[in-house]
């Protein structure tokens, strides 16, 4: 936890109707039209013209990081966003790499699928306010997600149901999979980056690394996520 607030701004508070992560990211693209002292000017012709812009998402990495914008210069947005826990999938707002290229992305299985493990909270106003967080840890024994709510030095178990919040400001995804690393996945990963067979030798590492991972994954320090 932590007290801060962002930007300068007064203390009106804007309010809209819920919405959900998805139409987040369908309006983040939208298509926006150029006009007035936003037309770009074309060397060649001389003059400015009517245009649009866009935004696209090309890829996403293994860990993806979205920043509620609340915090604006005339207070805050406390608009509920309804977030998935598990299963958020960025197949559909990525143009590029990560529908394809699995390759470059190792989704053999999973594609661009998303599952959350921590979210940061903002209580107050853009003049200032307080941080908490909410975390997800491994249950060790039923392997199953155990949310903590981490306010300065106190933290206490809550749970999945109070995870959404009106408060929720940055929002922790890990793509599923991307912490799978067991021999049967290496191996076919590794063969398509190759585009051939892995060699006894290299079938040797991997399984060691398989080992090693069993070993790590007992561990109190990485029993998060």
């Amino acid at each position: 936890g932590g007290r801060g607030g962002g930007g300068g701004g007064g203390a009106v508070e804007a309010k809209i109707a819920p919405l959900s992560l998805e139409d987040c990211f369908e309006r983040f693209t939208l298509p926006e039209l150029l006009t007035g002292d936003s037309q770009p000017y074309c060397g060649k012709c001389k003059e400015h013209h009517h245009a649009t812009k866009s935004l696209a998402i090309w890829t996403c990495p293994k860990y993806l990081i979205v920043h509620l914008k609340r915090l604006i210069p005339t207070g805050k947005l406390r608009t509920f966003i309804d977030f998935p826990i598990r299963g958020l999938d960025m197949s559909k707002f990525t143009c590029g790499g990560g529908k394809s290229d699995k390759k470059k992305n190792f989704d053999t299985s999973n594609g661009m699928i998303y599952d959350l493990y921590a979210v940061v909270n903002h209580y107050g106003n853009s003049l200032g306010g307080h941080y908490t967080a909410y975390i997800a840890k491994k249950d060790a024994k039923t392997k199953k997600k155990r949310w903590y709510c981490c306010d300065d030095e106190a933290v206490r178990e809550i749970s999945e149901a109070q995870v959404k919040t009106s408060s929720a400001y940055m929002l922790f995804y890990h793509k599923r999979g991307c912490f799978d690393t067991s021999l049967k996945f290496l191996s076919l990963s590794l063969s398509e980056i190759l585009d051939r067979p892995i060699s006894p030798h290299m079938h040797r590492t991997l399984r060691e690394v398989e080992r090693t991972q069993i070993q790590d994954e007992a561990m109190p320090w990485c029993s998060f996520m």
